[in-house]
């Protein structure tokens, strides 16, 4: 298996690949379109003069290359190399709407840090347990908290299914 590069983006690419896999640039050789001849038609007809006879119609080819001159518009690439987006990678600041180099990790306009104010939900209310912080919590703790409730639940689940199975 041998491999070019993408004369847009400079991706490997397979040879005879259709299209590169990086950026969609079209890059197979440009099709010629098959000349059509066009049949002269007489140029005063009269109601009772009949239609000059047309020749059938060739039934198209079904081989790959002639698949590819049914439908040009089917085969354009979805997006060429002047579609892709160019420059250094952004995250956009909440306050102040600057976008900000990733190498930073507060924006330098105004100062504000990376997704601060964009808080997880950090109490959670728990019935008979009450309200819970699980980002305060130690990773054991957080482990006991989930068996306990995996356990309250099969408990439950049983319960449940004997009821049913004594009333069948």
């Amino acid at each position: 298996m041998t491999t070019a590069r993408c004369p847009a983006c400079g991706a490997s690419v397979l040879d005879g690949a259709p299209w590169c896999t990086l950026c969609y640039t079209d890059l197979r050789a440009p099709a010629v379109a098959p000349a059509t001849a066009v049949e002269s038609v007489p140029s005063q007809l009269t109601p009772l003069d009949a239609p000059p006879a047309l020749a059938p119609a060739a039934a198209p080819a079904t081989s790959a290359a002639s698949l590819d001159l049914l439908d040009p518009l089917m085969d354009a690439p979805v997006a060429t190399a002047a579609d892709a987006i160019r420059g250094p990678a952004t995250w956009p600041c909440l306050t102040c709407g600057a976008s900000v180099g990733l190498e930073h990790d507060a924006c330098p306009m105004c100062g504000r840090a990376f997704l601060a104010g964009a808080n997880p939900v950090t109490t959670v209310d728990l019935p008979l347990v009450g309200p819970v912080r699980p980002l305060s919590m130690s990773k054991g703790s957080r482990a006991w908290l989930m068996i306990g409730g995996g356990l309250l639940i099969a408990v439950a689940l049983t319960v449940v299914l004997s009821i049913v199975g004594l009333l069948l």
